[in-house]
């Protein structure tokens, strides 16, 4: 008997009313109330954040894996093997007339390796077994085989020796893929709730203006504002400066007005936003690839003139970037190269300051027409 003194804490969810409630109970009773569950589905019901997934499930609702489909041809691989060992290792015999009563001797003689039987008048015959024992290891090799392709099998795993190019693996694997379907449809089943599940809570919970990062191409970063507040001011600014004078005297506000620093319209809020989570199976890019490459290089091996960064382009060499860079600026003059940079860095400098001097001119025309268009209403509604 245990001498430990614990408390088992359950923590459940449950249905109660069509609705997903939890609590946090023991055999005393409740120690946290039942609430109706905080998170939300797409429609704003609650849902039971557990996401649980089985391979297969019987009549009686018992659910099991890929584990219980091998147990059958398991307990055969068993069986065949020892019965196979067993008909290997004994001989049937045959015995009549006066040496019946010398079975028990027979049976331990051909019992031993080198057994040896003592020969008499009457008929004696040694029944070969061979036959069974071969139907046995065909039974066990067809078992074993049968357990391979419930596993990660040799075409799923393109070890096959025949398989010399990308495309004969991956048409392999392909094929290999056939014999665990369910699996792989449970488990995307799995992905696909889960991703929506994650979904609805950033729907919920992310309230907050946040950057992400949009990760198309590595080579164009791209950042999208969710919840984003845009200002009157910085509303204003996406205009021209005749269009923000115009729309500054129609609201009757100056340029240091507080009220610019007040809430135009919110862009890409996560609560509105409706999405589709599509979930694809991508091919082995890497062996595509160097199958590419490999047929690239045979054909400039052959003669065919491609250029040599193409090549470099299709390979899969480390920082292949900077090679390329290299090769195409590895034939300029240090001291020109030098020159052409410092004078498109001298370009760069004034066209900067020239944009700042255009920037600074409209942005005095604008406060100039701001306070002219103030001046007018003035002396337009002073008494006289």
């Amino acid at each position: 008997v245990s001498r430990r003194q614990r408390v088992r804490v359950v923590h459940i969810y449950y249905i109660d009313d069509g609705v997903w409630h939890t609590a946090i109970i023991t055999k005393g009773g409740a120690l946290v109330d039942p609430i109706a569950v905080p998170f939300m589905d797409e429609d704003g019901n609650p849902e039971n954040p557990l996401i649980a997934q089985s391979l297969y499930v019987n009549r009686d609702n018992e659910r099991y894996g890929v584990v219980r489909d091998m147990v059958s041809p398991q307990d055969e691989v068993n069986k065949r093997r020892s019965k196979a060992l067993h008909l290997l290792n004994v001989r049937q015999s045959r015995i009549g007339g006066a040496i019946a009563d010398k079975q028990r001797q027979i049976r331990t003689e051909l019992a031993k390796p080198d057994g040896v039987i003592v020969a008499e008048p009457d008929e004696f015959n040694i029944l070969s077994t061979t036959d069974m024992a071969e139907g046995n290891l065909l039974l066990l090799r067809e078992a074993k085989g049968e357990l391979d392709l419930m596993g990660v099998n040799a075409p799923l795993q393109g070890k096959q020796t025949h398989a010399l190019s990308g495309k004969a693996v991956l048409a392999s694997q392909q094929g290999g893929m056939v014999e665990i379907t369910p699996l792989l449809d449970a488990r995307r089943n799995l992905d696909l709730r889960v991703y929506r599940a994650v979904w609805n809570r950033i729907r919920q919970y992310w309230t907050a203006p946040k950057w992400i990062r949009v990760t198309d191409t590595e080579e164009n970063l791209k950042f999208v504002g969710l919840n984003q507040q845009v200002t009157i001011g910085e509303k204003l600014a996406e205009g021209t400066p005749d269009q923000q004078a115009a729309i500054m005297r129609e609201m009757g506000i100056g340029p240091d007005d507080p009220r610019l620093n007040g809430v135009a319209e919110e862009r890409n809020m996560v609560s509105e936003m409706d999405v589709d989570i599509i979930m694809e199976e991508t091919p082995d890019i890497p062996t595509i690839q160097q199958e590419q490459f490999s047929e690239i290089a045979a054909l400039a091996g052959a003669g065919v003139p491609i250029p040599p960064d193409l090549l470099i382009e299709a390979s899969s060499l480390r920082n292949k970037k900077v090679l390329l860079e290299k090769m195409r600026g590895g034939n300029e003059d240090p001291e020109a190269a030098q020159a052409a940079a410092e004078k498109a860095a001298q370009v760069e400098a004034m066209q900067l300051d020239e944009m700042k001097a255009k920037i600074e001119k409209i942005r005095s025309e604008t406060l100039e027409n701001i306070a002219q268009a103030a001046k007018a209403k003035s002396q337009a509604t002073a008494p006289k």
